[in-house]
């Protein structure tokens, strides 16, 4: 759960004017880059 509301203070809103709750209140943009994408990496292979 801690991991979700993580990533959700860190994601831009429409209802915000798309601006991130963390930005809202700390007035700095916040630093996403270590932000990966779920899932593992394959090797594709020819069959």
């Amino acid at each position: 759960m801690n991991n979700a509301v993580h990533v959700y203070n860190r994601t831009p809103n429409k209802r915000l004017e798309w601006k991130t709750p963390t930005e809202i209140y700390s007035k700095k943009v916040p630093d996403v880059s270590y932000f990966r994408t779920p899932g593992c990496s394959a090797l594709r292979s020819q069959y």
